[in-house]
């Protein structure tokens, strides 16, 4: 008994180890439990929506889906013009070339914020079967991801992001490291600052069957993949944001156009949408939600609805592109492509806003842009079980948007020609029309489409043009109706390209009486509008070829109305007189205004002015006389009236003497 007492004293020490390695294995096993719920079987954090009011759905088509695939032999297609040292990353953009697998970047570098040089920044490691889908650049680190799926290979479905730096400011990238997010199509991509380094949040669709095929198997998810100890994402450790088959209004989200974004504040807005069946019509619905973080670790987790379409207005559900900016009003705005060719209509941009800050848009949005058919939006499928996509994309930054296209041919499915057109707001809120700048490369036997558009050129010319308005001057009163001429000059240091003209008539809201008047332009004519104000304002605006905008503007001008009308005195036919029918007889009259007789109008009476029939209408204001043919028939009464009108449209009128007409025989 001693010598077993002496061994279980002995082993004391033991038998408390083995104890704490049994709860440390306890506690390890529970803790792979929990996250085997949240990653292997996210079922129980899978988002469900629902809205007050039933979306609207659309109908698909499925032909619009874009046939392509990957092909080496465009790997050498772009021409490289080597982009000057020191060209900053905020005057270049990136273009990803689906076919190719490879991304282009493009430099402004004669400071007018069209990018005019282009050269091959990476192309993913198997650009035979892989297509890049999606890009972000991390403001913190300078970190570039792109999003690649393969088409066809040994990967064939799989999804993966590449990191990529320009850390020698060449413009040439260098892969750091990638990693896998599984089957699907990295569709879109953005990055949220953190402590540790970059958070990169990754929307990904996989379709098992093709693009409008309807599966179960079909998903959408957003993830949010976080950085390491060494403060590198290597997707390893990850959070779900969207889990696969979530709900829309109890329908499965089950596809989305890729817009992906975050604010300043870190909320995460993202299109979802639903493919379904309804008898044999497939059909689209979804919405752009708006994700916010719940629990402050920089994740967002809470999601909620952001802008829902209506039957006019299917963007939301189409939404390949949001852009959040705050404008210079500091509005917060978001630039939304809607690509819905695919439902028959036209793509478009679309402002939406959040004046309110309540993380709902507005119920007013403006109309940025519809495209025509050359500037068409696509979709592009990489055929059955490839689970690739390519759609078309934009950004967007102060006034300047650049946004990918194509252009089909007569049967509307096959592209003839693609690249990024830009759009520019003159500072007036009126856009011109797009002009091509990039062309996608191309072969005799494919055209490549652009998969995504990463990045506005700024410009280094930072000094807006100086303006000053001659005439009129403050206090001025300017005569309703009249013609009143504007005077102005203006200089820039790189010089002045156009000039816009706009007029307030209540001293706050601005209209453009003229936009895109030349550099060299130093006046502009225009009517004066028949509103009477005490307050009213005109602007003058110079734009340079960065474009900065200087402006100048005169106020308190006083728009008198007219209210007085014209007067009439007709001299012949006077009392008594008498006309012989099918003879040429002149009308005499002296008509005058305040500010000028713009119109005349004649009348004949056979009753003394009971019953009158106009025979002449748009005289001018300056003829005083007109000669008319006189009818063959008898007339005792006989009464001409002449009705004149100025520009405001007052109207005075003048008789002539009652005659009499005897019938020729």
């Amino acid at each position: 008994m001693l010598n077993l007492s002496k061994k279980l004293t002995n082993n004391k020490k033991y038998i408390a180890s083995f104890f704490d390695i049994k709860y440390f294995f306890l506690l390890l096993i529970l803790i792979l439990c929990y996250q085997s719920q949240v990653f292997a079987n996210p079922s129980k954090h899978r988002t469900k929506i629902t809205t007050k009011s039933p979306l609207p759905t659309f109908v698909l088509d499925p032909a619009r889906a874009i046939k392509t695939s990957p092909n080496k032999k465009l790997l050498n297609q772009i021409n490289p013009a080597a982009i000057p040292a020191g060209t900053p990353l905020s005057n270049v953009s990136f273009f990803g070339i689906d076919t190719s697998s490879s991304v282009i970047v493009s430099a402004d570098i004669n400071s007018d914020r069209v990018p005019d040089v282009s050269d091959t920044f990476i192309s993913s490691d198997d650009p035979t079967n892989e297509v890049t889908t999606a890009m972000a650049i991390s403001k913190k680190s300078g970190n570039i991801y792109i999003g690649v799926v393969a088409a066809d290979g040994p990967n064939k479905q799989m999804g993966q992001i590449l990191i990529t730096d320009n850390s020698k400011q060449d413009f040439r990238g260098v892969k750091q490291s990638s990693f896998s997010i599984g089957k699907g199509t990295p569709i879109g991509i953005t990055t949220i600052n953190s402590p540790k380094g970059d958070i990169v949040v990754v929307a990904s669709l996989f379709f098992a069957q093709d693009l409008f095929d309807v599966t179960d198997q079909d998903s959408y998810t957003i993830t949010a993949y976080l950085p390491n100890d060494n403060g590198i994402v290597d997707g390893k450790n990850k959070i779900t944001i969207l889990a696969a088959n979530s709900q829309l209004n109890n329908r499965p989200i089950n596809f989305g156009f890729g817009a992906l974004a975050t604010d300043s504040k870190g909320n995460l807005y993202a299109n979802v949408a639903s493919k379904f069946l309804f008898g044999n019509v497939l059909q689209l619905t979804g919405a752009i939600m708006v994700f916010t973080d719940s629990n402050n670790d920089l994740i967002p987790d809470k999601p909620s609805i952001f802008a829902l379409p209506t039957q006019t207005d299917s963007n939301p559900t189409t939404a390949s592109s949001i852009v959040p900016i705050v404008n210079a009003k500091g509005d917060k705005q978001f630039f939304v492509y809607g690509i819905n060719d695919v439902l028959n209509k036209p793509a478009q941009i679309v402002v939406y806003s959040d004046l309110d800050n309540d993380l709902k848009a507005d119920s007013t949005t403006s109309l940025f842009y519809t495209a025509s058919p050359q500037f068409q939006g696509i979709v592009g499928s990489f055929g059955t079980g490839t689970s690739a996509i390519t759609t078309s994309r934009l950004d967007y930054a102060d006034g300047e948007a650049l946004f990918s296209f194509a252009s089909l041919d007569s049967t509307g499915n096959k592209v003839t020609d693609a690249g990024v057109a830009i759009l520019r707001d003159n500072g007036t809120g009126t856009i011109g029309a797009p002009t091509k700048f990039f062309s996608a490369p191309k072969t005799d036997q494919v055209v490549s489409n652009i998969t995504f558009v990463v990045g506005v050129p700024g410009s280094n010319d930072k000094t807006a043009p100086t303006v000053k308005i001659l005439s009129p001057t403050t206090g001025d009163k300017l005569p309703s109706n009249s013609s009143f001429t504007i005077t102005f000059s203006s200089s820039d240091d790189t010089g002045v390209v156009s000039h816009n003209i706009l007029l307030s008539v209540d001293g706050t809201t601005f209209n453009p009486l003229a936009t895109g008047l030349a550099g060299n332009v130093t006046s502009f004519k225009f009517t004066v509008p028949n509103m009477a104000s005490t307050s009213a304002a005109i602007r003058v605006q110079a734009l340079d070829a960065a474009g900065n905008i200087g402006s100048a503007t005169v106020d308190k001008l006083i728009i008198e109305t007219d209210t007085i009308a014209p007067t009439v005195i007709v001299t012949s036919p006077k009392d008594g007189d008498k006309l012989k029918g099918n003879t040429m007889f002149t009308i005499t009259y002296k008509s005058s205004d305040d500010r000028g007789v713009v119109s005349h109008e004649f009348l004949f009476s056979p009753d003394n002015g009971k019953n009158f029939v106009s025979f002449a209408q748009g005289i001018p204001g300056n003829v005083q006389s007109i000669t008319i043919p006189v009818p063959n028939m008898k007339i005792k009464q006989g009464l001409i009236k002449i009705i004149a009108r100025d520009a405001a449209g007052n109207q005075g009128e003048g008789f002539s003497g009652v005659f009499k007409i005897k019938p020729s025989k």
